[in-house]
């Protein structure tokens, strides 16, 4: 484990500790100098300062000697530069080449600045020769070498001077005064460049260009500004965790919350992180194990594996929340014992929630599957808790309710709630166009006035360039915008800035007597004020402000008009497709033709999503058989011209191994003299032509990384996961793209994909929903392939086009939608901002971990769960909460007492705690608790457990006899009709054959007694859940259809034929469900056994669970393999209305059985 986590982890791991503690001295700094000048100031009086004192002689060697580091220092850099501007090859990457060379003395960098400058004009990059410009002129040594004299461009009033005094009849004095120091030598050197510069910037109108051409580049996103400053925000939140306090933190994606929550984690000795899915599991515990250097012993927790790396106490937990809960409740493995035991156990965490401190990361997945369990989490600790969210609908809500729960954890602590509003990089959205090429799309195309006039909040952003078009438009359609023009609006702000500069300049010298500011005539205090001419990404975001609320008086003083305005931004084809045919709104694509374009418009590195994980899987195909086929088309005979170099350089190797061999005198003194006849120069006839592979030339995996991976997937799985060179996994690999979704059957490969897409070496990524919650990983662009109706909440939306332009990874991001219907389009570019409701974290069987831990035997350890935690646990919910209900403490505890009487009406009480090996219950009991997640499954599958050892169980008490019994091909078919009965329970589709009239029942009477018998089984439990008493009722007490209704047979069938249905019986999405449906099975199949193995009644039936569960698993395993075998790519290509049509009907008889059953 360790050395898979240290292949996830990043390169370079960002310690938050090291900025926040410079911030934290810069600020001190800043207030012992106003002292100093203050105390100063006051013992002067107005008195000159005294005379300096000579130095000594020990103090002027000291010096003479930094002073010669120094220029040794200065010589070392500039060689540097030297060897990089000759060494490079491309006039175009010269600039880029310059700026990557490391440099240490103040001389270096400026020198660097100016040779990228003059390096950039050459190129006629005007953005470039900007952005470079105004870096110069913040540069502190550049404005000392103005102060020291008239050199160079500094030298502007002395020019001035000297051509007065020509005119007058006087001489120009051709004799140059030498410049006073090596800074005003260089800046003399290029004070060409300079000039030219600055005439480039005079003659734009510098306003709109920068929103235009520079959106990329705007400060702190300009390639020239160095290092990361805080944002305020994040400040008053460090501040809020340095005083153990807990907060509420809401702000976009990609906004800089990693450095909050990282933070929390390096400062606190023991720390508890949560976070929603297991890919973010992966890369959070790689960073910690990378960031904290040996010392992390990071514990992880995934619904498929919990890991301790040590027998000490792990410093940081990370997981998510249903494996969080299971693995630290420790019901089943008590508490204590991973320290006691005599055997260390690496898949026992240490139980308990004694943490300093607890994140929860992407806390707005509170309404995603495992929301219960989170709300339930949160409930736990009593800690201090950093709460981390994407920007939601109801944030002080959120606040409030967890102020109460920290009321009931631990009195005294002030929840925080920190609210930042802007993106750090708002996306520009991009659609195809009739000619199928992408074109950019406005945002205030998607925008409807009713949405400017509702009460909800509206999620919608603007890039600069889109403010800019914005402008053009509304002053083209409205009088009065002229305070609204981008040259008058940020003139008007560096106005505002100047004053308030001014006002604190002032203030200085009036406390310390001294003027701290440039002679206004001075070429220092120009430079200075131009800086001030640029427009930085918060000035441009108070730009977009100040435009949307020209929108929204629009919208209240003409709506009409405002809705002809916006429909102006709507392109014709879009406009067209309105109300026409699903497919016909953006059309079929071709997935080359759109990844060809992105890699000539650097839009690379991209992360496509289809949560249908088939429909997924054949976009990613696609790709493969389009790049192998206009390979093949335009150099057909590529691949056997690499086959006869290899072979040519295979006949020279054996031909100098001949001479060497008679020759062995020659070749020695060859060697010795250096030389070189070509070696054995290696021929990849297996790669790929350059032109068709979508990665840079600088990230392209080598045959020695290929081969090493191979060997990896290989060797991490004994052989499971092996893979040959010409497999499509790999293929797809070597031109620059992978694929990462959910299945059973590669999850190295997934690892492998995960780490080559941090280190930026993959062009595409495809992708379910596995990546879409808060994987920070470096993608510029997010790709919407294909409608993809229901499966897309609001919140998933949002999260996924949030992987697109992370901050400090990136400066730009970019969503492009493929595939889609123009209103769907419409609802991802411009939604409401929805609002937390929490699924129901009380459940009928919650007490189970109080009631197992006090049966625990005297001598045990026993488990963290007590009455005060399930007191917590009974609170009020969020969204009781939200209802304005409360509930007294009083109120929690009689809850409490009605959980563990409801598990007496449920018939599962613990009963003996000192029971033997095969009359002890808790194992059942225990399973019930796993499966928690499943209540009314569990319940019904805790009372059915008897009934399935008297059928499927023959040898109770011969264990050996027992596993025999369960490899019978018979015995399992059967037990999954049964079994099916209680965890599989979808409404049979219109036309389909139910479950219980399916062939393999109907030719057998007995089998459909035990049909029947089942059936009742079902009913009964159901009967138990429905007497819980509603304080513990939770979102899903009932079965997902209630007994005797039609059951769908479909994952019977597949079951009972070890295989899914053929590819032409089925669309992939209906394919995407029954995978999904199948895992559920394997999930449930799995705990139960896990449970039920090690003692008890039923421990015999744990053969016959884990026969089933492997079949499952090989199912799904198979049918994956079968979808990424080499055989498997077909020619064809994908047609998103095949999405369309299949969401339609499932999205229809999805409604009709809710209905049914209502």
């Amino acid at each position: 484990m360790p050395v898979v986590l240290r292949n996830l982890a990043p390169d370079t791991a960002f310690d938050p500790r090291v900025m926040w503690e410079k911030e934290k001295e810069r600020v001190a700094e800043q207030a012992a100098e106003a002292k100093a000048d203050a105390i100063a100031a006051k013992k002067s009086g107005g008195k000159k300062a005294p005379k300096a004192k000579k130095p000594t002689k020990k103090e002027e060697m000291i010096a003479k000697n930094k002073l010669e580091q120094e220029e040794k220092d200065v010589r070392a850099d500039l060689e540097k530069l030297e060897n990089a501007s000759k060494n490079n090859k491309r006039r175009e990457k010269l600039g880029g080449v310059l700026m990557a060379t490391k440099l240490a003395t103040p001389l270096g960098k400026l020198r660097q600045l100016l040779m990228v400058l003059e390096a950039e004009l050459a190129n006629d990059d005007q953005p470039a020769v900007l952005d470079v410009l105004w870096a110069v002129e913040a540069n502190a040594l550049y404005h000392q070498a103005l102060r020291d004299g008239d050199a160079g461009d500094g030298g502007e009033a002395a020019k001035k001077g000297k051509d007065k005094d020509k005119k007058k009849g006087g001489k120009d004095d051709k004799k140059k005064a030498k410049p006073a120091t090596p800074a005003a030598a260089l800046v003399h050197e290029f004070r060409k460049e300079v000039r030219a510069a600055k005439k480039l910037r005079k003659e734009l109108e510098l306003a709109e260009f920068q929103l235009a051409r520079m959106h990329d580049r705007l400060p702190p996103l300009s390639r020239f500004l160095k290092g990361w400053r805080l944002d305020a925000w994040q400040k008053k939140v460090l501040r809020h965790i340095d005083n153990g306090k807990s907060a509420v933190v809401c702000a976009p994606t990609s906004s800089g919350k990693t450095v909050i929550s990282t933070y929390t984690c390096v400062a606190n000795e023991r720390v508890l992180f949560v976070v929603p899915t297991e890919p973010l599991v992966w890369q959070v515990a790689a960073m910690f194990e990378k960031l904290l250097q040996g010392s992390a012993r990071v514990a992880l927790a995934t619904n498929q594996l919990a890991y301790r790396p040590s027998e000490d106490r792990s410093r940081v937990v990370v997981g998510t929340p249903l494996a969080l809960e299971s693995s630290l409740v420790k019901i089943r493995g008590q508490v204590g014992e991973e320290c006691t035991s005599t055997r260390w156990d690496y898949a026992q965490l240490d139980g308990g929630f004694d943490f300093d401190y607890a994140v929860f990361d992407e806390v707005h997945a509170l309404d995603g599957d495992e929301g219960a369990a989170l709300q339930r989490l949160v409930r736990y600790v009593t800690c201090p808790t950093l709460a981390l969210s994407a920007t939601i609908g109801n944030a002080s809500e959120l606040r409030d309710w967890w102020q109460c729960v920290r009321d009931d954890a631990a009195p005294g602590d002030a929840v925080e709630l920190v609210e930042h509003a802007g993106r750090f990089i708002n996306v520009q959205n991009l659609v195809l166009d009739p000619r199928g090429q992408l074109a950019a799309l406005h945002p205030c195309a998607a925008l409807k006035v009713p949405q400017l006039l509702g009460d909800e909040k509206l999620a919608f952003a603007m890039t600069p360039a889109d403010s800019k078009s914005l402008y053009e438009a509304l002053a083209k359609a409205y009088d009065g915008t002229a305070g609204l023009k981008p040259a008058t609006f940020f003139g008007e702000a560096a106005k505002r800035e100047e004053a308030a500069r001014d006002e604190a300049l002032a203030a200085i010298e009036k406390r310390t007597g001294r003027a701290p500011r440039d002679d206004p005539k001075s070429d220092a205090f120009k430079a200075a004020a131009s800086a001030r001419s640029r427009i930085t990404l918060d000035g441009a975001k108070a730009y977009e402000g100040a435009l949307k609320q020209r929108l929204y008086d629009e919208a209240a003083r003409d709506p009409d008009a405002l809705a002809a305005f916006l429909d102006s931004f709507v392109p014709d084809h879009l406009r067209a497709a309105e109300g026409a045919d699903a497919a016909a709104s953006t059309g079929r694509f071709s997935i080359l033709n759109v990844a060809t374009q992105m890699r000539s418009k650097l839009l690379f590195p991209a992360l496509a999503f289809h949560l249908d994980s088939f429909r997924c899987l054949a976009l990613f195909k696609s790709l493969l058989v389009e790049l192998e086929e206009a390979q093949d088309a335009r150099y057909p005979e590529y691949s056997a011209e690499l086959q006869a170099k290899a072979d040519e350089k295979q006949r020279e190797a054996e031909q100098r191994q001949k001479n060497a061999a008679r020759n062995e005198k020659e070749a020695e003194e060859a060697a010795r003299d250096g030389f070189d006849d070509g070696g054995d120069a290696f021929v990849d006839v297996s790669a790929p032509h350059p032109e068709f592979v979508l990665a840079p030339p600088t990230s392209r995996l080598s045959a020695k990384e290929i081969d090493d991976i191979l060997l990896e997937l290989k060797r991490d799985t004994q052989g499971r996961e092996e893979l040959k060179p010409t497999h499509i996994l790999v293929r797809a690999l070597r031109r620059g793209f992978a694929i990462y979704i959910e299945d059973a059957a590669f999850s190295v490969y997934r690892r492998v994909v995960q780490r080559l897409a941090q280190q930026g070496k993959l062009a595409i990524v495809f992708s379910d929903v596995s990546l879409a919650y808060g994987v920070n990983m470096p993608f510029r662009t997010v790709m919407f392939c294909g409608d993809e109706g229901g499966l897309l909440t609001p919140l998933l939306a949002q999260q996924m086009a949030g992987r697109a332009g992370r901050r400090g990874l990136d400066t730009q991001g970019n969503l492009v939608y493929l595939g889609m219907t123009w209103p769907r389009i419409r609802r991802l570019m411009v939604g409401t901002v929805p609002g937390i409701v929490g699924k129901t974290p009380h459940f009928a069987t919650m007490a189970l971990p109080l009631a197992l831990s006090d049966a625990c035997a005297a001598n045990a350890l026993c488990a963290t769960a007590d009455r005060p935690m399930l007191q917590r646990l009974c609170a009020a919910s969020l969204a009781e909460h939200a209802a304005g209900a409360r509930r007294t403490a009083a109120e929690s505890d009689a809850t409490v007492a009605q959980a563990l009487a409801a598990l007496e009406k449920l018939d599962l009480w613990v009963g003996d705690a000192e029971a033997d090996q095969n009359t002890d219950v808790r194992p059942k009991l225990c399973c019930v608790w796993e499966l928690r997640d499943y209540l009314p499954e569990s319940v019904a599958l805790a009372h059915a457990l008897p009934d399935f050892m008297g059928e499927f169980v023959k040898n109770r008490f011969n264990f050996k006899k027992a596993t025999e019994d369960a490899g019978s091909e018979a015995v399992q078919i059967a037990f999954f009709a049964a079994f099916l009965h209680i965890v599989d329970r979808h409404p049979c589709r219109e036309g389909a054959t139910p479950l219980a009239q399916c062939t393999w029942i109907q030719k057998d009477a007995a089998r459909q007694e035990n049909w029947a018998k089942w059936e009742k089984i079902v009913a009964a439990s159901q009967a138990r859940l429905d007497g819980v008493p509603e304080a513990l009722a939770g979102d899903r007490d009932a079965l997902r259809l209630p007994a005797h209704a039609d059951l769908d047979g479909s994952v019977f069938e597949i079951a009972k034929d070890r295989r899914m249905p053929p590819a032409s019986a089925i669309s992939s999405l209906e394919r995407h469900v029954l995978k999904k449906r199948l895992w559920h099975v394997g999930n449930v199949l799995l705990k139960m056994h896990n449970c039920l193995q090690l003692r008890g009644e039923f421990i015999a039936l744990s053969p016959l669970l884990r026969k089933c569960f492997t079949r499952v698993k090989y199912i799904l395993s198979d049918d994956i393999n079968a979808n990424v075998d080499e055989n498997a790519i077909l020619g064809e290509r994908v047609d998103s209305s095949d999405d369309l049509a299949t969401m339609a009907t499932l999205e229809e008889e999805a409604s009709a059985a809710v209905a049914a059953q209502e």
